[in-house]
C-alpha cells in the first residue's frame, strides 16, 4: 500500500530535515529526494523494482526536496533520454555542433566589445535541439568536457577574425573546470588560433567555487598568468558571497537577467541590487554586465545605475559565425535617444515603439518630483478618494496613480494587488500622449496592454476610457478614468 513507502519516506525526510551546518566556513543547507516504486504493480521482481524507483528518483530530483511515485511514462522518458544521450556521443564527430554569437555592449562608448559563444545543435531528425535540454544530459553524462574543448577551439579560431577590439566569452561547465586538463586545452586553443590571451573570457558560475579540492583558485590564477579573463556569471542567482571577490580575481560581474527583467516588473529591489552591484565592480575595478536587456528603459536604468556592459535582445540576438563576422566589422552602436523619454512594448515578439513628447513629458516629470510624493506610504485621506470612487461607479478597482519616468505607481488603490506597473504597459502613458479621450475597448486583446498587470492580474481590466486634463503653467497633466471588467454595449 502507498501509505507504507510513504510513511517510511516521511521519517526519512524528517531524519535529514536538520539546521543549516557549517562545513569550512560555507554553511550548507541538508535535503533529500525519494523515489518510490511498489511491487508488484511496478515491478515483476527486484531488480526491476530498484530500477524504476530510481527512475522515480531521478525526477524528483529534478523537482526539487520532493519525492515521486514510479509512473510508466518514466520508463517512456528514460528511453528518449537514453536515445539522446547516445545521439549527443556521436554529434562532435558528425559535425552537429554550431555556434551563435550574441554581443556584449560597452556603454562607454556604445560599441560591441564582446561575443559570447552559445552551442547549438542542429539533430539530423529531430532539427534543432534545445540547449535546455541537451547541456543537462551533456553535463550528467560527462561528455560535456570534450564538448567544451570542442566549443573553446572554435570560438578562439572565429574570433581571430575578428577586429583586434572585440573579444569572445567562452563559458566553463563544472565538470570542464575541474578536468585536469583545462589549463593546457586553453593554452592549445589560444597557441592554434593564434588569438591574443587578453581577447578571451572565460565564464564561470559561483558553483565552481563552492568546492576547492579539484584547485579552482589555483586554476584561476593559471588562467589569469595566460592573460585570459575571467567572469563571474549569473551573478545573484547562487550563493553570492561576498568571500568569492575578495578570493578570487575577476575581471567581470555578469548580473542576471532576472533582475534586469524585474526592472521592467517594477520590482524596486531588483534596481537596488543593479546599483549595489554596479557600485561593488566599480570599488573593486571589476566591469560589471547587465544581461537580458531587452527594453530602452531597461538600458536607461542600468546605465544610470552605473553598469559598464549591457548584453540582450534589445541590441542584438545571437546570431551565426558568418553574422557576427559582418556586424562586428560594421561597428554597429547602442541608438541614441537625444534624452527624449521613449518606450519599446515587446508584444509576441515585436518590438513597438512609444515615443514621448519630450518638452511637456519633462516638464511634468519635473513638476511630479517637485511634490515629493513619490514612494510614500498610504494616507487615509486618498484612501477615502479611491474607496468612494470604487463603490460610486460600481468598478471592480480605483487608483490614484502617478506616472514617473518608468512607471506608473500606486498612491492609493482599491482591487489592485500590485503596487506599481511598468511603464510601458501603462494605461496613463498612452492617455498623456493624446488631445483625444483613450478608449480600449477590450485590454486583454490589445497588444499595448494585454501584458499589463493590471489586465492579467485577478482583477482584470478590459475596458478603459481614459481623457487628459491639462493644468495651466506647469502642463502637467493628470487623467480621468473608467475601467469595468467585461464589455459592454455602450
Amino acid at each position: 500500500m502507498p501509505s507504507g513507502p510513504l510513511t517510511w519516506r516521511r521519517r526519512i525526510l524528517q531524519a535529514l530535515v536538520v539546521p543549516p551546518c557549517d562545513l569550512e566556513g560555507h554553511q550548507v543547507d541538508i535535503s533529500a529526494c525519494g523515489g518510490i516504486a511498489l511491487f508488484p504493480t511496478d515491478a515483476s521482481d527486484s531488480e526491476q523494482l530498484f530500477r524504476n524507483a530510481d527512475l522515480a528518483l531521478y525526477e524528483a530530483k529534478a523537482a526539487g526536496p520532493v519525492y515521486k511515485f514510479y509512473t510508466e511514462d518514466m520508463g517512456a522518458r528514460a528511453q528518449a533520454r537514453h536515445e539522446l544521450e547516445h545521439d549527443l556521443r556521436s554529434a562532435l564527430l558528425n559535425g552537429e555542433f554550431t555556434l551563435e554569437y550574441q554581443p556584449l555592449v560597452s556603454l562607454k562608448d556604445d560599441g560591441i566589445c564582446c561575443c559570447e559563444a552559445l552551442l547549438r545543435w542542429h539533430h539530423p531528425q529531430h532539427g534543432w535541439i534545445s540547449p535546455a535540454v541537451f547541456i543537462p544530459l551533456a553535463e550528467s553524462s560527462g561528455f560535456i568536457v570534450p564538448i567544451g574543448q570542442w566549443v573553446l577551439r572554435e570560438a578562439c579560431m572565429q574570433a581571430a577574425s575578428w577586429p583586434a577590439k572585440i573579444s569572445v566569452a567562452v563559458n566553463l561547465s563544472v565538470a570542464q573546470f575541474k578536468s585536469a586538463d583545462l589549463v593546457p586545452s586553453v593554452t592549445r586553443a589560444l597557441a592554434h588560433s593564434g588569438l591574443a590571451p587578453e581577447r578571451l573570457e572565460l565564464e564561470v558560475t559561483e558553483s565552481i567555487l563552492l568546492d576547492d579540492s579539484h584547485g579552482a583558485l589555483r586554476k584561476m590564477r593559471q588562467l589569469r598568468n595566460l592573460g585570459a579573463k575571467i567572469a563571474l556569471d549569473d551573478f545573484g542567482t547562487g550563493y553570492s558571497s561576498l568571500a568569492y571577490l575578495q578570493t578570487f580575481s575577476f575581471d567581470k560581474i555578469k548580473i542576471d537577467r532576472c533582475f534586469v527583467s524585474g526592472l521592467s516588473q517594477g520590482k524596486p529591489t531588483s534596481r537596488a541590487i543593479m546599483r549595489a552591484v554596479a557600485e561593488l565592480g566599480a570599488s573593486l575595478g571589476i566591469a560589471t554586465t547587465a544581461e537580458g536587456v531587452e527594453t530602452p528603459e531597461q538600458l536607461d536604468i542600468v546605465r544610470a545605475e552605473g553598469c559598464t556592459e549591457v548584453q540582450g535582445y534589445l541590441f542584438s540576438p545571437p546570431k551565426s559565425a558568418e553574422e557576427i563576422a559582418s556586424l562586428v566589422a560594421s561597428e554597429p552602436s547602442l541608438p541614441r535617444r537625444e534624452n527624449k523619454p521613449s518606450l519599446l512594448a515587446v508584444v509576441d515578439g515585436e518590438r513597438s515603439p512609444v515615443v514621448l513628447a519630450s518638452e511637456h513629458e519633462e516638464r511634468r516629470l519635473q513638476a511630479l518630483q517637485s511634490y515629493g510624493i513619490l514612494d510614500t506610504s498610504p494616507e487615509e485621506s486618498f484612501d477615502r478618494i479611491t474607496r468612494l470612487a470604487r463603490l460610486a461607479l460600481n468598478a471592480p478597482m480605483a487608483m490614484i496613480s502617478l506616472v514617473d519616468r518608468d512607471r506608473q505607481w500606486f498612491k492609493s488603490k482599491q482591487g489592485v494587488e500590485v503596487d506599481e506597473t511598468p511603464r510601458s504597459f501603462s494605461f496613463c502613458t498612452y492617455t498623456i500622449r493624446k488631445d483625444s479621450p483613450l478608449v480600449v475597448g477590450d485590454a486583454t486583446q490589445d497588444p499595448r496592454f494585454r501584458n499589463s498587470p493590471l489586465v492579467t492580474g485577478a482583477q482584470r481590466a478590459r475596458i478603459c476610457r481614459r481623457s487628459s486634463v491639462h493644468t495651466r503653467g506647469l502642463q502637467h497633466r493628470r487623467t480621468l478614468r473608467e475601467r469595468c471588467e467585461t464589455p459592454r454595449d455602450h
